[in-house]
């Protein structure tokens, strides 16, 4: 279901708001891919370390946060994120900060044209310093002054994050709009309630303000005529009616903060500050996804292989069913037999393009297992320190596929036998298409007027023979592996 926004076009109308999806790369591919878009966290010009933790608390409403807008600055974004978002499938928007006008226009400048980078969302929920700290999104003249000097420096969309700390929000909306900007974005966090380390600290010199986030900030974005939210959460928090502003901030501030054993020390929900090494931190993000992609394609195989045998057993519970009425009406004669070895043969070439196609599966997630042990062994190679915590194996040879599988390695001789093959899928279904077979040779034979031990003999031949040739063909598809498979990362000999 695509959208359209300003003259930006969005596959999807779901996009992940700024703060809340990192800068995207710590997110797996599988979850990414469900999006029309993503607007990345916010950025100023130069690095921030943000506030010294602690920087959530809970409320009875919601939590209070203090971030910071901790981030790496306009090189590091470049450096680190952009190219990486030049290579997805949709737009990700960088969500830009400033101190001045001037801070606002630069920081667009740098980025106008890089790679990956398909738009702008301005925060104009920073104090402007050039006017004694004032936030530019409380005056409608900073606001689009801000949105004039982005807009003057760029071809790309701009789109304006609005605040809720105003009286009315369409003047500001609508001076925005007249500065230039193509789509409006309600609403930020609102800024209100005390910092979370203050209640500990009771500094009370270095007080500052944290955002509300959750039930607490629909409620209060409900005063804006422009938003909508759902109209089971208009009223807000029960325990919250009745009560003054000043009554509600004190609830807020009688809130406990979540236990230690979960937050830690340095709770934090932003990533770790720079310094660490970006080579190791980027092989980890893609080595990540593609154990995800493996993960799920595991989970697709096992669909299918399922889905294959009930269509197969669905059929065969038809042809038996259809073969009651026509034998109940003809009394076993002539036209039976015809009409029984007719479906019976759609029913068996159904049997054996089954068992083929399992076969094929098993292969393929084979496969999987294998890639997946490669990744857990360069896991073990950044972080050696977590082999002792892997049940499964991070060794790409036979013993570890098994390890990773769940079977005894002590029974791999057993692969490829026929006592291996009745315990799998393919196995089982290889007996019933056997005497799928053997059904139809003993009705050729009672077609042709053979007595009943020859009916029987040729029954049993056609069941031994077909049974023979699947069992065949399943022990070359376990025991003949492709060339891709071959290890790169053998266990070690004991």
């Amino acid at each position: 279901m695509s959208v359209d926004v300003g003259e930006m076009k969005l596959r999807g109308p779901v996009l992940a708001a700024s703060g809340t999806f990192g800068y995207g790369t710590e997110v797996p591919l599988l979850e990414r891919r469900a999006l029309g878009g993503m607007v990345s966290k916010g950025i100023f010009l130069r690095p921030r370390a943000g506030t010294p933790p602690p920087r959530i608390v809970e409320t009875p409403s919601g939590m209070l946060n203090a971030i910071g807008l901790q981030g790496p600055g306009v090189d590091g974004l470049i450096r680190d994120y952009a190219w990486q978002w030049a290579t997805w499938d949709f737009p990700v928007f960088v969500n830009i900060n400033g101190e001045s006008v001037d801070e606002y226009g630069e920081l667009t400048a740098r980025l106008d044209g890089v790679p990956g980078v398909a738009g702008f969302e301005i925060n104009i929920s920073c104090p402007n310093v050039e006017q004694g700290g004032i936030y530019f999104g409380n005056d409608p003249r900073a606001a689009a002054a801000v949105t004039e000097a982005v807009r003057k420096r760029t071809d790309l969309p701009v789109w304006v994050k609005l605040t809720p700390m105003v009286t009315e929000i369409g003047v500001i909306a609508r001076a925005c709009e007249a500065a230039g900007a193509d789509a409006l974005c309600a609403i930020t966090g609102s800024a209100s309630g005390e910092h979370p380390g203050d209640r500990d600290r009771r500094d009370h010199a270095r007080r500052r303000c944290a955002r509300v986030l959750g039930r607490g900030l629909r409620r209060g974005a409900g005063r804006h005529r422009y938003v909508r939210q759902p109209k089971r959460n208009r009223r807000g928090a029960r325990r919250h009616r009745g009560l003054s502003c000043g009554a509600r901030l004190r609830v807020a501030r009688r809130a406990a903060a979540l236990p230690a054993s979960r937050l830690g020390e340095k709770m934090s929900t932003e990533m770790p500050p720079a310094g660490r090494d970006p080579v190791a931190s980027t092989r980890l993000q893609i080595l990540a996804t593609e154990h995800w992609s493996l993960l799920a394609t595991r989970a697709l195989t096992y669909t299918e292989s399922l889905g294959r045998v009930n269509m197969f057993l669905a059929i065969l519970s038809g042809a038996v069913i259809a073969l009651a009425l026509v034998a109940q009406a003809d009394h076993f004669g002539p036209i039976f037999i015809a009409v029984a070895i007719f479906m019976l043969s759609v029913v068996f070439f159904t049997g054996v393009a089954t068992i083929a196609r399992l076969m094929s599966l098993n292969r393929d997630d084979f496969r999987w297992v294998i890639a997946m042990n490669r990744i857990r062994n360069a896991y073990i190679q950044v972080h050696p320190e977590l082999e002792p915590h892997f049940m499964t194996s991070p060794y790409d040879d036979l013993p570890g596929a098994l390890q990773t599988l769940g079977i005894d390695i002590k029974g791999s001789s057993a692969l490829g036998s026929i006592g291996h093959g009745l315990v799998t899928l393919p196995g089982m279904l290889s007996m019933i298409v056997a005497a799928v077979g053997g059904a139809i040779g003993a009705l050729a034979a009672i077609g042709i007027g053979l007595p009943p031990l020859g009916v029987l003999l040729i029954g049993a031949a056609a069941f031994l023979v077909v049974a023979v040739l699947l069992g065949m063909s399943g022990r070359r598809a376990v025991t003949r592996l492709s060339p891709t498979l071959e290890p790169r990362f053998p266990s070690p000999k004991t």
